[in-house]
């Protein structure tokens, strides 16, 4: 694996060099669910950088909050796995204002 930190602009970032031969390929837009901003959901938006290397082929970088393949943020992850340990389920959905099912996802995104 190629080891990346790469800004959406195509900047790299000198923490973690990027294997010789290793470029921008595209960029992919993403969505990820993030705690709520007082009583308002929240969601991220952003352009997630590719990049194409020989050995690794076309491959996204991964962002510092998420987890790869995950919809939602690491904090939104750690508050419903706080959230999940202390209730139900359903009283905990309605505390992120969001649905039973997706609490169930985020629970099981973790692993648990």
């Amino acid at each position: 694996m190629c080891p990346l930190a790469m800004g959406a602009d195509g900047s790299t970032s000198r923490l973690m060099p990027i294997r010789e031969g290793c470029a921008v390929h595209d960029t992919k837009g993403e969505t990820w669910r993030h705690l709520d901003f007082f009583q308002h959901r929240t969601l991220l938006h952003g352009r997630v950088p590719r990049v194409i290397c020989p050995k690794c082929g076309v491959r996204k970088v991964a962002t510092p909050w998420a987890r790869a393949g995950s919809w939602f943020t690491l904090l939104f992850e750690a508050y419903v796995l706080a959230l999940a340990k202390a209730m139900p389920i359903a009283n905990a959905a309605k505390r992120v204002t969001d649905t039973v099912e997706v609490l169930v996802c985020a629970v099981a995104a973790i692993g648990l």
